[in-house]
């Protein structure tokens, strides 16, 4: 756990069990004020509740915070857009 006393600006990702807080150090009036944010109570499965740009042909996996997209075996891209890899014609 960071220590509030510390010189520092910022300290993220504190995570207790499904919150996530940041400690925030800001000037008030002259006063240098520590204090502790909570940034989101749960994460949201973008996968599952299919808020996401996955292609079709790509698997969604959820992150903290966001997702990531990989395309499925047989394509090829970014996960975004997912093309079919052809295979290679053999000459005879």
């Amino acid at each position: 756990i960071a220590d509030p006393s510390q010189p520092t600006t910022r300290v993220s990702d504190l995570g207790y069990g499904d919150n996530i807080f940041d400690w925030v150090v800001f000037e008030m009036h002259g006063v240098e004020v520590h204090t502790r944010v909570l940034l989101r109570r749960t994460d949201v499965d973008e996968c599952a509740t299919k808020r996401h740009n996955c292609h079709r042909h790509a698997q969604c996996t959820n992150t903290v915070g966001s997702f990531h997209c990989k395309c499925k075996e047989g394509f090829e891209g970014d996960g975004v857009k997912c093309t079919e890899v052809k295979a290679a014609v053999k000459e005879p």
